[in-house]
Protein backbone atom coordinates (compact mmCIF):
# COMPACT_ATOMS: atom_id res chain seq x y z
CA UNK A 1 0.00 0.00 0.00
CA UNK A 2 1.30 3.53 -0.85
CA UNK A 3 1.60 6.33 1.98
CA UNK A 4 -1.11 8.04 0.26
CA UNK A 5 -3.39 5.53 0.46
CA UNK A 6 -2.99 4.60 4.15
CA UNK A 7 -3.17 8.19 4.82
CA UNK A 8 -6.33 7.87 2.68
CA UNK A 9 -7.37 5.29 4.49
CA UNK A 10 -6.84 6.79 8.18
CA UNK A 11 -8.30 9.60 7.84
CA UNK A 12 -11.41 7.46 6.56
CA UNK A 13 -11.52 5.69 9.97
CA UNK A 14 -10.81 9.04 12.15
CA UNK A 15 -14.17 10.42 9.80
CA UNK A 16 -16.20 7.01 10.74
CA UNK A 17 -15.07 6.71 14.17
CA UNK A 18 -16.13 9.97 14.47
CA UNK A 19 -19.55 9.40 14.29
CA UNK A 20 -20.10 12.37 11.84
CA UNK A 21 -21.25 10.47 9.28
CA UNK A 22 -25.23 10.06 7.57
CA UNK A 23 -26.05 6.90 5.48
CA UNK A 24 -26.04 8.88 2.49
CA UNK A 25 -22.58 8.94 2.95
CA UNK A 26 -22.33 4.19 2.44
CA UNK A 27 -24.75 5.48 -0.82
CA UNK A 28 -23.04 4.71 -4.48
CA UNK A 29 -23.97 4.78 -7.82
CA UNK A 30 -22.43 2.81 -10.45
CA UNK A 31 -23.60 4.06 -13.28
CA UNK A 32 -25.66 2.14 -15.92
CA UNK A 33 -28.30 2.42 -13.53
CA UNK A 34 -27.17 -0.36 -10.52
CA UNK A 35 -27.05 1.95 -6.98
CA UNK A 36 -26.44 0.70 -3.75
CA UNK A 37 -28.23 2.37 -0.89
CA UNK A 38 -27.34 1.99 3.07
CA UNK A 39 -30.33 1.98 4.32
CA UNK A 40 -31.60 3.33 7.83
CA UNK A 41 -29.10 3.71 10.34
CA UNK A 42 -30.32 2.34 13.56
CA UNK A 43 -27.76 2.83 16.86
CA UNK A 44 -26.69 0.05 17.39
CA UNK A 45 -25.48 0.11 13.70
CA UNK A 46 -24.13 3.43 14.50
CA UNK A 47 -22.44 2.18 17.49
CA UNK A 48 -20.60 -1.00 15.38
CA UNK A 49 -19.92 0.94 12.50
CA UNK A 50 -17.78 3.51 15.04
CA UNK A 51 -16.46 1.12 17.29
CA UNK A 52 -15.16 -0.92 14.57
CA UNK A 53 -13.46 2.36 12.98
CA UNK A 54 -11.73 2.86 16.33
CA UNK A 55 -10.24 -0.25 16.04
CA UNK A 56 -9.11 -0.40 13.07
CA UNK A 57 -7.68 3.15 13.31
CA UNK A 58 -5.55 2.40 16.60
CA UNK A 59 -4.48 -0.48 14.18
CA UNK A 60 -3.12 1.55 11.79
CA UNK A 61 -1.54 3.98 14.42
CA UNK A 62 0.12 1.10 16.58
CA UNK A 63 1.48 -0.11 12.61
CA UNK A 64 2.11 2.96 11.14
CA UNK A 65 2.96 5.62 14.33
CA UNK A 66 3.83 8.45 11.73
CA UNK A 67 -0.37 8.70 10.83
CA UNK A 68 -0.92 10.22 14.33
CA UNK A 69 1.04 13.28 13.50
CA UNK A 70 -0.73 13.68 9.99
CA UNK A 71 -3.87 13.66 12.59
CA UNK A 72 -2.46 16.34 14.40
CA UNK A 73 -1.10 18.14 11.15
CA UNK A 74 -4.95 18.21 10.24
CA UNK A 75 -6.01 19.04 12.97
CA UNK A 76 -4.37 22.13 13.67
CA UNK A 77 -5.32 23.63 10.31
CA UNK A 78 -8.81 22.95 11.02
CA UNK A 79 -8.57 24.84 13.75
CA UNK A 80 -6.30 27.80 12.48
CA UNK A 81 -9.17 28.73 10.14
CA UNK A 82 -11.85 28.99 12.16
Amino acid sequence: MTKENVEKLYKHFCFLASGDFTSRDFDADYGDGGSMSMGKLTSARIDLIKSDAKRHKEDMEKKYPQLIQVKQKEETKSKGKK
